[in-house]
């Protein structure tokens, strides 16, 4: 075999990268049996593009060719491992611990104290976080289909939430609380690639936030636990009304979400497991938006 050189990626390779990161899910997902995520390179570019501009993205390289990368955000002293793949034919070949040690060193001396990640249900994966010290921390449970909104019942507390435009510090000041950390560039990326993103609102202010995109729901956040419900039916009634099938995935802590989901007919259609190196965030207050942003 020849030498592996681990270095940073340059822009011009992001679109192989890419390509990389979709052809190892797909053999992960169809080896296990699974439902192969509605994933494309021109869908997943725009997202790996905003790693490579606001966060750490580094490759394996043997014969002028990507055979691994691992890719990481940093979101005040609150690091996220994004993705960590390589290509099938080399999976056993021992080349990603080191490219996952060098990600994890870069992202320490800029300043990181907790790391996460969104891992996938393989085992040797699984295995690399463990020995890095990412413990788990829950489920992530991703639910699909077609809610039905009429079904729904309207408390008073219900029906007071209003939807507003994102603004102002208030995203930024939940995000600290629930999320662990603000993280501004992944808003303005949102917005500027077409995802509707609201503030809810009831009589006393702003008590939570959601984005929708093509029916893919999240992040989303809620200030307190009480909200849970409501703000919930909110979410799914403007996702169903905008698209004829809505994705979403829940943390396993949050049981109003997955019970909602359940009682609106979604169907369970994937597992991964959220990992860390420390308790961080509220978990049962935030859906996340996908397995690269978190």
């Amino acid at each position: 075999m020849n030498q592996i050189i681990y270095r940073s990626i340059q822009e011009s390779e992001i679109e192989e990268a890419t390509a990389l990161f979709i052809r190892s899910v797909t053999d992960l997902m169809q080896r296990n049996k699974l439902p192969v995520p509605p994933f494309t390179v021109e869908n997943r570019l725009p997202l790996y593009e905003h790693i490579f501009r606001t966060g750490q993205f580094e490759i394996a390289e043997q014969d002028g060719k990507i055979v691994a990368i691992a890719n990481g955000l940093l979101r005040g002293d609150v690091w996220f491992l994004s993705g960590f793949w390589a290509l099938p034919e080399i999976q056993k070949n021992k080349i990603g611990k080191p490219l996952l040690q060098r990600i994890w060193k870069k992202a320490q001396n800029l300043g990181a104290r907790t790391a996460f990640t969104w891992s996938s249900i393989d085992f040797a994966a699984i295995g690399s976080y463990l020995k890095m010290g990412m413990m788990p921390i829950t489920q992530l449970l991703t639910f699909s289909g077609k809610p039905d909104i009429s079904s729904f019942s309207k408390s008073s507390t219900d029906a007071n939430f209003k939807l507003q435009p994102i603004q102002g510090n208030f995203v930024h000041d939940l995000d600290k609380k629930i999320r662990g950390a603000t993280r501004e560039v992944d808003h303005a990326f949102w917005y500027e690639n077409g995802a509707q993103g609201y503030q809810i609102h009831l009589e006393a202010g702003a008590v939570g936030y959601f984005y929708i995109q093509n029916g893919v729901i999240g992040p989303v956040a809620w200030s307190e636990q009480k909200y849970a419900t409501g703000i919930l039916k909110t979410v799914l009634d403007q996702a169903a009304n905008s698209s004829n099938e809505v994705r979403i995935t829940i943390p396993g802590s949050c049981h109003e979400a997955i019970q909602m989901a359940l009682a609106n007919d979604l169907k369970l259609t994937a597992m991964a497991h959220l990992m860390a190196t420390a308790c961080f965030g509220l978990h049962n207050q935030y859906l996340p938006s996908g397995p690269l942003l978190y």
